[in-house]
């Protein structure tokens, strides 16, 4: 909070005389309405504060803002199911909005965007939900893609305008695999929410496990010994590691580098299978619960993996090269990224600490109720948990993913590109669309 204040006066001058709740990392902060649409106007100029996302649960919204490194929690109530819009200061905030509309009814005033996020239109009403924008005209026209397609097609609609070949501009339409995943882990004991979490993303069932069940420690005032966040320590690298490797052997698929799709794909293949005889499964699902870990990994398998592992350096070599840097052409940059995060990624792994003890792999959850908030960084970015722990069992819970950041950003980027660049940027860079519905 000290970066807060010297870097954002008003804001810190506000949260600062704010009622507190307790909550842990950070306590919330608990505003007036007069002092919420204080804080959102402070927001307007104060961009030492970053923006994390919003929900509404039982009456009241919550805002989480980064304050220097930490993700202070505010909360105000609602006032008859409406609140001062924080999308008028941040932009940012649009789709939190628009999700937090449609999954409780509550009414940003002011918004920068109504079109619904995940909501299904009435039948006979809006069947194209969310109503697209109409091409501008001068020649301009339009292309649907999706949510049904051949092969594996991803479950969103994009709808692209386009000049030629040249994008004009691009929309998704999200809610194809909305699930109520929130609705379904509250009422739910901590251990049991554990599956449902790790279920959300296929390339983040590390990522959601670990935030998840870091939130719930915080809440239930739980400390871990060091060598249980070793172990998740590692097993985040890991999936940084073959998400990497997938998005890699994607992009080289797409522009026919069809030699070095092989290589990836067989790399990442041999990487899962390692890790299944080491975790119990390819993906490392349902290993991490709050506590520690739900299975003691079988470590006879860990000099295979030390030693596939040592090949992501030798098979993400060529990305750097004249040759792909020529057939990825604007997309290069994005594919020597995941490349060099495969290699970063694979090298944490394999330096990092590794429990070869006869220690316990977790640990009783104490019996204390209270608000947590859990952060891990997946490959795609962020993942936040905030939630709620009453009576033993999960009262709320709310998920923030950076997929709905990442389709903003693609959409931005997309004007004026060449309709090939752009769909090619889109296999690097889209995270699975379930992460967004939720």
């Amino acid at each position: 909070m000290d970066d807060l204040k010297s870097d954002a006066v008003n804001v810190a001058t506000i949260l600062d005389r704010a009622a507190i709740e307790p909550g842990a990392p950070e306590n919330l902060r608990v505003l007036t309405a007069l002092d919420w649409e204080r804080l959102i106007e402070g927001l307007r100029n104060e961009t030492a504060v970053g923006f994390v996302g919003l929900f509404i649960d039982r009456g009241r919204v919550y805002l989480l803002l980064r304050c220097g490194e930490a993700i202070v929690p505010v909360v105000s109530a609602l006032n008859e199911g409406t609140y001062c819009a924080v999308s008028s200061a941040r932009p940012e905030a649009a789709w939190y909005e628009r999700l937090a509309h449609d999954l409780s009814g509550a009414v940003a005033e002011q918004a920068n965007d109504e079109r619904p996020a995940i909501a299904l239109g009435s039948v006979g009403e809006d069947p194209a939900w969310p109503g697209f924008r109409d091409a501008p005209g001068n020649g301009e026209y339009q292309i649907g893609l999706g949510p049904v397609g051949g092969l594996i097609a991803a479950p969103y609609h994009r709808h692209l305008t386009l000049d030629g070949d040249v994008v004009v501009a691009t929309e998704h339409r999200f809610g194809y695999t909305h699930r109520g995943v929130l609705r379904l882990i509250a009422g739910q004991s901590p251990r049991a929410a554990a599956r449902t979490c790790a279920r959300i993303d296929s390339e983040a069932c590390v990522a959601h496990a670990v935030a998840y069940a870091r939130a719930v420690e915080a809440a239930s005032a739980c400390s871990l010994p060091l060598h249980i966040e070793e172990m998740r320590g590692k097993m985040l690298a890991l999936e940084q590691c073959t998400v990497s490797l997938l998005r890699l052997v994607r992009a080289a698929a797409a522009v026919g580098a069809d030699r070095l799709a092989t290589r990836l794909v067989t790399l990442r293949g041999t990487i899962a299978d390692t890790l299944e005889v080491i975790f119990g499964h390819r993906l490392m699902m349902d290993v991490v619960v709050p506590g520690g870990m739900a299975v003691r990994p079988d470590l006879s398998a860990w000099p295979v993996l030390s030693d596939v592992l040592n090949d992501v350096d030798t098979v993400t070599r060529p990305l750097g090269g004249w040759s792909m840097r020529k057939r990825f052409g604007s997309n290069a940059s994005f594919a020597g990224d995941w490349a060099r995060r495969a290699r970063k990624a694979a090298k944490e792994a394999c330096n990092a600490p590794w429990h070869r003890d006869a220690e316990p792999t977790a640990v009783p959850l104490p019996d204390h109720d209270g608000f947590g908030m859990g952060a891990v960084v997946s490959a795609h970015g962020l993942i936040h948990y905030a939630l709620s722990l009453e009576l033993g069992v999960i009262a709320f819970v709310f998920i923030v993913t950076p997929g709905s950041a990442v389709a903003e950003a693609l959409e931005r980027a997309s004007k004026f590109m060449r309709i090939d660049d752009f769909l090619l940027r889109s296999v690097l860079l889209m995270p699975p669309a379930s992460g967004i519905d939720l």
